[in-house]
């Protein structure tokens, strides 16, 4: 997305490090792990910004919480919060959105279509390229939360315990990716959706 003024690209990149706080205080506990809304700001900024840019958007939603600000789940803070259970998710948050933006833009570009032309084909094709941007998010996230969860039983090789820690990454994370996609995600790609016709209306976009 190319703007006309580069102040509104940085205030969306603001905005979306703003939906990821907003959406990790809309949270419930599923066992040990909070489930939040904040995958709606990972692929907001992967919709609506550069790769470059949709990364900074997350890395500085993480740098605030290492600062000890109150914008992680439960409004907690702390550099703490970066090494725990469920840092994982977290580390991953950038990487996230700067694969989405990157394949949603070739996708763009290969459908010849904007954001705000977006058809329903397009949308289920989009949840689908965010799912796939989300894979590292479960995968790491869910295995350094094995790490710290699943004792590692004696004259098991390392090979046994990664193999061991991957599958529970797989099954801990079933239940959420369904809901993140069909809850998180559609609404990232409605809402990019409405904010690029504003923008469009508004002459800020070519």
């Amino acid at each position: 997305m190319n703007f006309k003024d580069y102040n509104v690209h940085t205030l969306l990149m603001i905005f979306c490090t703003a939906m990821t706080i907003v959406g990790a205080q809309i949270a419930f506990k599923v066992g040990l792990i909070p489930y939040t809304f904040q995958n709606f700001g990972l692929i907001l900024a992967g919709l609506l910004l550069q790769p470059k840019h949709a990364l900074m958007s997350q890395l500085l939603y993480i740098t605030l919480i290492g600062l000890g600000l109150p914008v992680a789940a439960g409004f907690r803070g702390g550099p703490y919060i970066l090494i725990g259970h469920t840092s994982g998710y977290l580390w991953m948050f950038p990487v996230t959105s700067y694969i989405m933006s990157l394949i949603s833009r070739k996708y763009i570009e290969i459908r010849g279509r904007s954001l705000d032309l977006m058809n329903k084909f397009d949308i289920i094709s989009l949840l689908i390229l965010s799912l796939i941007s989300a894979l590292p998010l479960y995968l790491v996230g869910g295995f350094v939360f094995a790490i710290y969860t699943i004792p590692v039983l004696p004259g098991k090789d390392i090979i046994s315990v990664i193999h061991e820690y991957f599958k529970y990454s797989l099954l801990l994370n079933i239940p959420f990716m369904l809901q993140d996609l069909l809850m998180d995600h559609l609404a990232a790609i409605i809402t990019a959706r409405q904010i690029y016709k504003l923008l469009r209306v508004k002459g800020m976009i070519p």
